[in-house]
């Protein structure tokens, strides 16, 4: 890992109990259930990368909780999620979207981004 990731990952995780606090109040739109990334390894034997959790038969007892969002932001293995995006009543908090601009996106494509999202876009060419 670079330097500047390594530096990066540190203030992460340094900063992991109030990125925790933020989340679950602006964030989190189900605290029942969420993505949780792998590998895993499920009864047949197969991979996965991914899954929702908690496990069908601990949902209603078990719950999205600072202590996941503390792991997360860790990177601690096997604790990295993903937010759903609406909640059991079918609204939301928040919606986002993901452009990913490479150095060999066409010209067009990367005046479009940045006049949508301007300086936002930047890092991504």
């Amino acid at each position: 890992m670079s330097e500047p990731d390594r530096c990066a990952a540190s203030a992460w995780s340094e900063h992991a109990t109030q990125l925790a606090d933020f989340t679950r109040t602006w964030l989190v739109n189900r605290g029942d259930v969420w993505g949780q990334y792998g590998p895993f390894i499920d009864q047949a034997g197969a991979e996965h990368q991914v899954r929702t959790a908690p496990p069908k038969w601990l949902r209603g007892t078990l719950r999205l909780d600072r202590a996941h969002l503390v792991a997360h932001y860790r990177a601690v293995p096997h604790r990295r999620i993903g937010l759903h995006s609406t909640s059991a009543e079918n609204t939301c908090r928040w919606g986002a979207f993901d452009v990913d601009l490479h150095d060999n996106s066409p010209p067009h494509v990367t005046a479009e981004a940045f006049a949508v999202f301007g300086d936002g876009a930047e890092g991504a060419a």
